[in-house]
Parts: structure tokens; C-alpha cells; sequence
């Protein structure tokens, strides 16, 4: 990396290239990342990384523990569980406060992210948790609540970390994601708010009581 790029820079440009990684799976769960070693890849001083590496501790996709360094985790299914159904609750209020705000433009934007959702490949995860990622980004965006955005957009790297724990548990494939989302978009272009509401909730809240089910049943306590 080049020398004129200021240290803040850089660890902002690794910090990108680290959680890109870790969701797309190049390092799967339990991997050590070591300092030096990253730093000898990117070309760069121990620093950045070092700061880099404690902010995705901060959003829960790497623990940095005595003794054992830095270690790559994934999302528990409770953690998984908790995370999907909060998404969904905040994501049900985005839509109530978007309702005086809605227009073309955000139908428009919609569409477009869902026809990119049907290109999508069998192993495209990572392109799919950014396209996911903007879609919900629409419509909580459109409720111009600036604290309710905040604190979404707060929990967008822990939703990144649940789609590994999707992809692992739920065997779900990134090209089924079109047919999930196009219901909510066609609600919200009808301006039908009340069943988008709902349509909002359920689209996390399915998921989240599937983690919530399989949780039960590694705990024995059935489903």
C-alpha cells in the first residue's frame, strides 16, 4: 500500500478488506489471525492492523483473548437469534416512519437491487449480504429517523456475521434471496404500509425462530 495514505486511511482500508473476508469465509471460524502476518500481506506497519482488528472485535467477528491472540468467531444461533429478531422490530418501525416519505425513487431502487439478487451465484455470499444489507438500508433510510438509523445501521457487521451462521445451519443459497425480498418491495410500491410492516417483521422473524429452533434442539429441549 502506498506510503501517502495516512495511518487512519489504512486502517480503515483493512479494516474493509478483514470483514469482507471473514464474511465471505476465507477464514473460517477459530482462525488465529496474527498481526505480523497480516501486516507482512498488506504491506504495512503492525499499527493499523492492530487497530483494525479490535474494531471487528467491537462487532463481534473476531475475540481477542489472552494468550491466544486473535481469534476468528461466528455468531452463537442465540446470538444469531436475538440479533434477527431486534433487526426485524426496528426494521418494522422503519417502515411505519417511512410511510410519509416513500417515493418512486426508493421503488425504483428496490427493484434494481432485486433483479441484481437474481444474478446472484451459488457461493456469492458475500455480494449477497451487501445487497441484503441495501435493501433494508432503503427502506430504514426512507424513514428519515435519523436515531432509528443509527442504531440499525449499528448492528449491520453482527447481521453480516449472521450470514455465515445462515449459510452454515440453514443451507439457504444466495439466489433464493430475489423471491424473499420482492414480496416486501411490491407491499411498499402499493404503498400498502400495513402489510409491509408485517412483511418487514416476518422477514427476519422467520429466520430468527429457525435459529431459535435449532438452538432448542442442540439443547435437547426439542422444538
Amino acid at each position: 500500500m502506498a506510503t501517502s495514505i495516512s495511518h487512519r486511511a489504512l486502517k480503515e482500508i483493512i479494516l474493509e478488506r478483514l470483514r469482507q473476508e471473514i464474511v465471505a469465509g476465507l477464514y473460517e471460524s477459530g482462525t488465529h489471525l496474527v498481526e505480523q502476518s497480516l501486516a507482512c500481506q498488506y504491506g504495512v506497519s503492525r499499527g493499523p492492523v492492530r487497530e483494525a482488528l479490535a474494531q471487528l472485535e467491537q462487532e463481534g467477528l473476531v475475540s481477542i483473548q489472552p494468550r491466544r491472540g486473535t481469534v476468528v468467531t461466528e455468531l452463537s444461533l442465540t446470538e444469531a437469534w436475538e440479533i434477527y429478531t431486534l433487526r426485524g422490530h426496528l426494521e418494522q418501525l422503519g417502515v411505519r416512519f417511512a410511510r410519509d416519505h416513500w417515493s418512486a425513487v426508493q421503488n425504483a431502487q428496490l427493484a434494481a437491487l432485486i433483479s441484481e439478487m437474481e444474478r446472484l451465484g451459488p457461493n456469492d455470499w458475500l455480494p449477497a449480504a451487501q445487497l441484503d444489507q441495501q435493501f433494508h438500508g432503503v427502506i430504514v433510510g426512507a424513514s428519515q429517523n435519523r436515531t432509528l438509523i443509527q442504531t440499525y445501521q449499528a448492528m449491520d457487521s453482527k447481521v453480516l456475521a449472521g450470514f455465515l451462521a445462515v449459510r452454515r445451519h440453514l443451507a439457504q443459497v444466495p439466489g433464493a434471496m430475489a423471491g424473499k425480498h420482492r414480496p416486501l418491495a411490491e407491499a411498499l410500491a402499493e404503498a400498502d404500509f400495513f402489510r409491509a410492516e408485517i412483511l418487514a417483521m416476518e422477514h427476519w422473524s422467520d429466520t430468527a425462530y429457525r435459529f431459535r429452533s435449532l438452538t432448542k434442539t442442540e439443547n435437547g429441549e426439542g422444538t
